[in-house]
């Protein structure tokens, strides 16, 4: 059974008060009185009764109902418990004083029992709906506005400012899962409500924000400043040095609004694009969206969305790209390179859609293609009677990721009955600082299948002793920039240094 309201009437007559507290308790209602506004505010302070409605005569002697009213306002009770003035004055100049100091309606003396339960229930309606909207329209953790509330409020800032300048930031924490995991949900709570009051701060009165994701916070303010990543780094240090999580990071996208009539969600996903492109790289903390980022964005749609097609057409082709012997010239080997030859956009570079395709995983499938492609090609050759030669395949990190990667493969090449020599796999240097232990484990296993190890592009940015010292490696390939020279001091210091690689690596 719900509780019943609790009602407080506030009136130096005792009759008065006896009057009032019949009427609603004969309307189901508890009631409370005080006969002062001392006597009310302490009712009010006191917290273990949830008063939801004050019925307040004016005149009363130590504090009467204008410095209560002026009292509620100061402490913000004013905010939760409506107020309906009671008076023997039909005056309009005491009407809008007390409008003007918060209250919210009136019932003039004598009481007239019908009209003040119609009075009563009609009031506490429609700050019940007022506060089911507000529930709806905040965040309950951070008190910002909720995703759709703040589309709204957005969209009707900029339509009352058609030609005022204004940026829309998109922000997100780095790792905030991680956050979550390793000091608990209560301090990752602790840190959003820390950083929307911080972006609350910075949006300004003249701007609106939100909580628009788990954590994700949208702005939209007024101006368009810009400052170098230095500067804002140490604004960030100044700025964030009390926050209840050390350590973390966040980034923002930023898209200039120049079309007031875009809707709010299309310049949510510019922004997003344009903090997509900063990801993964340390000391950066924004990007400005330009319109090459959307376009790259609608490509990758394009592209995303053919790709089963293009693989069950056949549209990817295996071309090999032979390795000499430096000491004979020879042919020695040849690395499988693979194009995507688009019935519409024709070729398509490799560094256009293997990026995309090792983010939305689809390069496990990709892989597996071009493994198999290079097995029927090889089984060709030894049919024909032709001399063989190793054939490098790439190994893509989601590729070591899936269960019994070596046991997919050596049956994948025992069913063209190929020998495992004859087949080299790639793995990159990036595929061992994700996971050492799966990559060391994987690639252990394929070797003593009898496959040969290839490191590929090794010296591009993740070396390190321990990866030479624990992978089993048969063939380095070293990053070609290594083997790209400018003046001859540059060039006899990478000579220095690619001798040292290679006794290292011995």
């Amino acid at each position: 059974m719900a509780a019943k309201k609790t009602i407080l009437v506030v009136d130096d007559s005792a009759p008065n008060r006896r009057i009032l507290c019949g009427i609603l308790r004969a309307d189901g209602y508890d009631t409370l009185e005080a006969a002062d506004g001392q006597a009310a505010i302490r009712l009010l302070e006191d917290g273990s009764r949830r008063i939801v409605l004050l019925l307040l005569d004016i005149v009363m002697p130590v504090m009467n109902g204008y410095e209560l009213l002026r009292t509620m306002n100061e402490t913000g009770l004013i905010a939760s418990v409506p107020v309906i003035v009671t008076t023997g004055h039909e005056e309009a100049e005491t009407e809008l004083r007390c409008l003007d100091c918060g209250a919210s309606d009136f019932l003039t003396k004598p009481y007239n029992a019908e009209l003040v339960r119609h009075r009563v229930r009609s009031l506490l309606r429609l700050c019940e709906n007022a506060a089911l909207i507000n529930q709806l329209e905040t965040d309950r953790l951070t008190g910002l506005y909720s995703k759709e509330f703040f589309y709204r409020h957005a969209e009707n800032l900029l339509l009352e400012n058609p030609t005022r300048e204004f940026d829309l930031v998109y922000a997100d924490i780095d790792g905030f899962k991680m956050i979550n995991a390793h000091y608990g949900t209560a301090a990752g709570d602790e840190l959003l409500k820390f950083l929307a009051a911080y972006y609350a701060g910075q949006t300004g009165e003249g701007g609106v924000c939100g909580r628009i994701g788990a954590d994700i916070f949208g702005i939209l303010k007024p101006g368009h400043e810009t400052h170098t990543q230095e500067e804002v780094g140490r604004f960030l240090a100044r700025d964030l040095k009390d926050a209840p999580v050390k350590g973390f990071s966040f980034k923002c996208g930023i898209y200039h609004v120049r079309d007031h009539s875009l809707p709010i969600s299309d310049m949510c996903d510019r922004a997003k694009l344009a903090l997509e492109s900063i990801k993964n790289q340390y000391g950066v903390y924004y990007a400005m969206y330009d319109d090459s980022m959307r376009s790259r964005a609608l490509r990758d749609y394009r592209l995303a969305n053919c790709m089963e097609e293009a693989l069950e057409k056949k549209q990817f082709q295996v071309y090999l790209q032979p390795k000499h012997s430096t000491e004979t010239g020879a042919v020695a080997g040849a690395e499988a390179l693979v194009r995507w030859n688009h019935p519409e956009l024709g070729f398509i570079p490799p560094g256009e859609f293997i990026p995309l395709f090792e983010q939305n995983g689809f390069i496990a499938r990709l892989d597996f293609y071009v493994w198999t492609k290079v097995c029927w090609l090889l089984r060709k050759w030894i049919d024909q009677g032709r001399s063989l030669i190793p054939i490098s395949v790439n190994a893509s990190r989601a590729d070591f990721a899936a269960a019994d990667l070596p046991g997919k493969i050596g049956s994948l090449v025992d069913a063209y009955d190929v020998p495992h020599e004859w087949i080299h796999f790639e793995v990159t240097e990036s595929a061992y600082t994700d996971n050492p232990k799966m990559l060391i484990s994987a690639v252990s296993a394929l070797r003593s299948m009898g496959f040969k190890i290839e490191m590929d592009d090794f010296g591009s940015g993740y070396s390190s002793l321990n990866m030479l010292s624990e992978l089993p490696i048969d063939i380095l390939k070293l990053d070609m920039r290594f083997m790209q020279s400018g003046n001859d001091r540059i060039k006899n210091g990478k000579r220095n240094i690619l001798s040292f690689v290679i006794s290292l690596s011995k």
